[in-house]
C-alpha cells in the first residue's frame, strides 16, 4: 500500500529542497509520496482538513523549535486545531492520529526522519484514507 504524507513546514524551518530528497531516497521506510509545502504564520484547520479531503493519508506540520521561546497564542491555537481535527476525524471514521505537529531544529533531518517515521507508523496502523480508498474503488484506469 503506498501512502501519501502532506508536511507543512513553519516559517522557520529552513530544509534545503536538495537534502530533502537525499533524506526520503536513503530511508526505505519512508511513503513513496510526500508533498512539502512552506506556510507564513499560522496554518488553519481547513488546510489540514482539506489535505486529507484531498486525499493524503496524513498530514505533518513542523514547527521550529528556535521559536518555542516565543510559544504564544498562535503555537497553542495550531495545537488546539490539530486536536480538532483530529477530533473531527475521529468522529467521521478516519482515525485520530492522521494529523501531528512536531517541534524540530531547523536543519535537523535526523529529528525530522525521526517525526516522518513515527507519523509513517501511525499511518500505517489506522490505515489509509478512507476517501481515496472510495473514490479509487470506483475509478477505471484508462492506461494498465
Amino acid at each position: 500500500m503506498e501512502y501519501n504524507i502532506v508536511i507543512f513546514f513553519g516559517p522557520e524551518c529552513n530544509y534545503s529542497e536538495t537534502e530533502l530528497k537525499k533524506l526520503f531516497r536513503s530511508k526505505s521506510n519512508f511513503p513513496k509520496k510526500i508533498s512539502k509545502m512552506n506556510i507564513e504564520g499560522c496554518i488553519d484547520i481547513k488546510y489540514m482538513l482539506y489535505a486529507i479531503d484531498q486525499g493524503a493519508d496524513g498530514v505533518i506540520i513542523i514547527k521550529s523549535i528556535y521559536n518555542m521561546g516565543t510559544f504564544n497564542m498562535i503555537s497553542a491555537s495550531v495545537q488546539k486545531d490539530v486536536e480538532l481535527a483530529n477530533h473531527i476525524l475521529e468522529r467521521r471514521g478516519f482515525g485520530n492520529q492522521r494529523i501531528n505537529m512536531y517541534w524540530c531544529k531547523s536543519g535537523d533531518y535526523k529529528h525530522l526522519a525521526e517525526v516522518i517515521e513515527d507519523t509513517y507508523r501511525k499511518i500505517k496502523e489506522i490505515g489509509p484514507n478512507l476517501i481515496k480508498c472510495k473514490i479509487d474503488k470506483y475509478l477505471t484506469p484508462i492506461v494498465e
